[in-house]
């Protein structure tokens, strides 16, 4: 048997999406004999043929139209050598539908946002009706939309994971306290209340670290690191703060990245035991409760309050464990053998 990965994922760029396809891709790899991934570049086409797997990454356009074509080319690419027991896996709508079509084996699906359009609704009731396709969604507000088209057993909950060791480390409080916040500095990210937050609390040292320079005001003086890092740098900045930030800031209607999300960033911060001040958001609960992270409004009273909640509490042995634990169970080789699994079934 062998996997075809095909990719939405721009080759080595520095989003969350390259991220999670390039560990998922050496995953499978290291769980089968034989995988093929597809990314997109807008330089030159390589191909980098490793142990087990063979990575394709292929030159396309910029625009919508120039990645409707690089999914074509790729399906295009192995069509004539798919035989009936291999696995396409893919996050695109065009290869899926191709693969719908004219590929007989088993087909999936991965799932990051919900049905929304005319189109989405056409497209799911029509893979609906083969046996052959298959649906991997990553929180369960995409699980509930789809089971509207799709039966049950055809869907596996499959959410993003993280592959940052489990560290035995020693868990303290340093004053004055350290807060870390990691990723994008945009409005559905919560730049609005982190700036309130950082403005607001001088008592507090804060940490960021973006790809997103220059959206901050420089000048606090309890801002006290503020630059880019690579995401190998991650795990060992993280263990140089107290407290980690995830904040999510539903924009409406529109945002469909709040409604449906599984950050990569809340498994990564678990794995070190720390405690997180998260956003009170409906899909972050699905996975994690109070007895793991610190709910917050969004507004400066209710961080506030979780601040001197951590204070009173924490380091905590019993909730240290279970964040340990719940990361463990969320790494991204747990997540391809569940997802390979589901596929053979």
């Amino acid at each position: 048997m062998k996997l075809y990965y095909f990719t939405t994922s721009e080759y080595k760029s520095k989003n969350a999406n390259f991220i999670n396809t390039d560990c998922m891709s050496k995953e499978f790899s290291s769980l089968l004999d034989e995988s093929y991934s597809f990314f997109y570049n807008y330089e030159k086409e390589t191909v980098i043929k490793e142990k087990k797997q063979t990575i394709f990454s292929l030159k396309a356009s910029k625009g919508k139209l120039g990645l409707s074509l690089f999914y074509l080319k790729s399906f295009l690419k192995v069509f004539s050598k798919l035989q009936n027991e291999d696995i396409i896996f893919t996050r695109s709508k065009q290869i899926i539908l191709l693969a719908a079509i004219f590929f007989k084996g088993t087909s999936c699906i991965e799932m990051h946002g919900g049905i929304v359009s005319l189109f989405d609704k056409f497209l799911f009731f029509f893979l609906s009706k083969f046996k052959k396709i298959k649906f991997v969604v990553i929180s369960n507000a995409i699980r509930v939309e789809l089971l509207k088209f799709v039966n049950e057993e055809k869907v596996l909950l499959a959410r993003d994971a993280h592959n940052f060791e489990i560290l035995n480390n020693t868990i303290c409080l340093n004053q004055p306290l350290r807060v870390g916040y990691f990723g994008s500095l945009t409005k559905q990210k919560g730049l609005g209340i982190i700036k309130k937050i950082i403005r607001h609390n001088k008592q507090l040292h804060f940490y960021v670290y973006s790809k997103d320079q220059d959206v901050l005001e420089a000048d606090h003086s309890n801002l006290i690191e503020y630059k880019y890092i690579e995401h190998s740098q991650v795990q060992k900045k993280i263990m140089n703060v107290d407290v980690l930030l995830l904040t999510v800031d539903y924009q409406g209607s529109k945002d469909l990245i709040s409604r449906y999300t599984s950050p990569i960033k809340l498994y990564e911060y678990l794995s070190t035991g720390k405690p997180i001040i998260c956003s009170n958001s409906k899909v972050l609960k699905e996975d994690v409760n109070s007895e793991l992270v610190y709910f917050f409004e969004n507004d400066l009273e209710t961080f506030t309050n979780q601040v001197n909640s951590i204070l009173e509490v924490e380091p905590c042995p019993v909730k240290i464990k279970l964040r340990k634990e719940l990361a463990s169970k969320r790494t991204w080789k747990e997540r391809a053998k569940t997802i390979l699994s589901f596929l053979n079934d």
